[in-house]
């Protein structure tokens, strides 16, 4: 077997592990899980292939693709867990083959051999992958886009080879149905971006003034300042061919847009375009705010354990950039830092600030982590030794950190769960043995030794521990429990509490009320419905009822330190103190 293969195999397999092992055990994580799921489901159930809507009402934060792809796995496997979060995984082990890839194409095999672990075994990446969201259907479709940039030439030679602008571009259009108009933004941004560095350096290059002449900083601003001429952005714009852009995401992506708008007279395309795109980027939505830096912090954490080499691996980057070194690496380099800085520049900008916002950027973050290693491998006086040997030490200080920090957190929040914290162990046995292959000079053996560990956490937190931690959920028991009172048709009403969760699990709509009259209106349409509350909010329905309504269950508010949601059960009588109806 050739040795590419063993490696994608070993890719593939490690992507499996990741993303497959108990991916339907746990219950649908609030907030954005059960909505899309149960959006995917009421589509299913009505014969809808067009017009989202949750808890039977329009949906506009998304576009249709992830559902598209729900409905397609509800025919075949039913509603399920699994099935709902079966197209994020298959998506997700086809990033991580792109990645490595990229890797061979860019680089070498070895690069995309660790690049593509890299990526399959980090925090974040992991988590998106086993969701019921649209995040790992736009990385995917992303990273397509840019692998079939450089699939036909266009990090060589500029220009795409005949086939590849249609290819690229029709990625870019399965983008868009994914998550909008940032599935063209971003991605066309990434490729402009780097045409213009590549004009740049190429000028530098023919130039009288050699390009390392004068302070490096300087060099680079005087750079900037001559590639963002407004005829070197319209060559740059040009050279993409726009036209050809247009009609081919338009061809795939603007028949379902045009049917969502006329189906929804527009309402549609007001909510997603103005509210979930340009008050998303102008303001903090939701109370997702944060300063500049957050996504520095945020790949950091997401980007773990693999975050433990990635500072070196941006530092070689700038030494590799910022020498100018003309060697077959420099415009790949380029794209590298074009790819990750583009993103995180873009959303750190932005009003309402989420840690997914820059996951279609890890596949460049974990090229980069992949580069560093093999430079580490052919020639080690290149790497820092000191930031080396932190890298290695590292693990053990953070697994320390849970194993002290997770026991805590559960006493708290999970009781009698505190035993979790030995998922812990896991990176502190890594990085004993990472140091020992270390000395004992097999350094070929220490980034192996690194992607094991990384699998072997990775795996025990996104499919272990959620699976425990799920078991807690608040609506899962809260609907088992009136379906065991009630009958499987059971209905709810949520008074001054609201879970999507509730509405996934109870295959129905469930009315939201905040007022006791509300409440009233709709006990008396629908006799037989459940109240579920907080236990807090007991007395106001004392007030309500004409005798003191039963309590049939309780349970632990998921996540929180005190309270607990409650299920009444369907009250005998209901005052008779609503406001007399109109006369007509």
């Amino acid at each position: 077997m050739r040795l590419e293969s063993r490696q994608q195999i070993a890719v593939v397999l490690a992507a499996f592990i990741v993303f497959f092992t108990a991916l339907g055990r746990p219950y649908l994580w609030d907030e954005d899980e059960p909505k899309n799921a149960e959006c995917a489901r009421e589509m299913y159930e009505a014969g809808n292939w067009a017009v989202p809507q949750f808890n039977y009402e329009l949906r506009t934060d998304k576009p249709i693709l992830l559902y598209w792809l729900m409905l397609a796995a509800y025919h075949v496997g039913g509603v399920t867990e699994f099935t709902a979060r079966f197209w994020s995984a298959a998506l997700a082990v086809g990033t991580t083959l792109l990645t490595y890839h990229l890797g061979r194409r860019l680089y070498r095999a070895e690069v995309g051999l660790w690049a593509g672990l890299a990526i399959a075994t980090c925090m974040m990446f992991a988590v998106s992958g086993r969701a019921a969201t649209p995040d790992s259907t736009l990385i995917f479709f992303t990273t397509l886009t840019l692998y079939l940039f450089v699939r036909f030439g266009g990090v060589e030679a500029g220009l795409l080879r005949r086939g590849g602008y249609t290819a690229m571009y029709a990625a870019m259009g399965c983008a868009v149905l994914a998550k909008g108009p940032v599935g063209i933004a971003l991605p066309g941004g990434i490729m402009g971006l780097f045409l213009l560095c590549r004009s740049q350096q190429a000028a530098n290059a023919t130039s009288q003034e050699t390009s390392t002449s004068g302070v490096w900083y300087r060099r680079w601003l005087s750079n900037i300042v001559q590639a963002l001429a407004p005829r070197r952005i319209a060559a740059a714009a040009w050279s993409l061919r726009p036209l050809t852009l247009l009609f081919v995401v338009g061809a795939i992506a603007l028949p379902w847009y045009i049917t969502v708008g006329v189906k929804t007279d527009g309402a549609w395309l007001a909510g997603f375009l103005g509210k979930h795109n340009v008050s998303r980027f102008t303001g903090a939505m939701e109370g997702h705010s944060g300063p500049v830096v957050y996504y520095i912090v945020a790949v950091m954490i997401g980007f773990f354990p693999w975050s433990c080499l990635l500072p070196i691996g941006v530092y070689r980057l700038v030494r590799r950039l910022r020498d100018g070194a003309a060697d077959e690496s420099r415009a790949t380099d380029t794209f590298l830092a074009c790819w990750a800085g583009l993103y995180i520049a873009f959303f750190s900008l932005a009003g309402t600030k989420l840690p997914s916002y820059v996951l279609p950027c890890y596949p460049a973050l974990a090229l980069l982590t992949g580069k560093l290693i093999d430079e580490q491998l052919r020639d080690p006086s290149r790497v820092p030794r000191l930031w080396y040997r932190w890298a290695l030490y590292t693990p053990a200080i953070i697994g320390a950190a849970l194993c002290i920090g997770l026991p805590v957190a559960s006493s708290i929040l999970f009781p009698g769960e505190e035993w979790l914290g030995i998922v812990g162990l896991s990176l502190i046995v890594g990085s004993g043995l990472l140091v020992w292959t270390a000395r004992r000079g097999r350094p070929w053996l220490v980034p192996a030794a690194f992607a094991t560990m990384s699998l072997v956490f990775t795996t025990s937190m996104v499919a272990g521990l959620a699976s425990r931690l799920s078991l807690h959920a608040t609506s899962p028991q809260i609907v088992a429990a009136a379906r065991e009172k009630i009958g499987p048709d059971a209905r709810l009403i949520a008074f001054r509490h609201y879970e999507p969760t509730l509405v996934y699990y109870a295959r129905g709509a469930v009315p939201s009320v905040h007022s006791v009259e509300e409440l009233r209106r709709l006990l008396l349409a629908t006799p037989d419905a459940c109240v579920v509350t907080r236990d807090e909010f007991l007395p106001e329905l004392n007030a309500a009822f004409a005798t003191r309504p039963v309590v049939a269950a309780r349970h632990r508010r998921f996540l929180r330190r005190r309270g607990e949601i409650v299920l009444v059960d369907p009250p005998p009588v209901v005052l008779a103190t609503l406001p007399a109806p109109e006369r007509r």
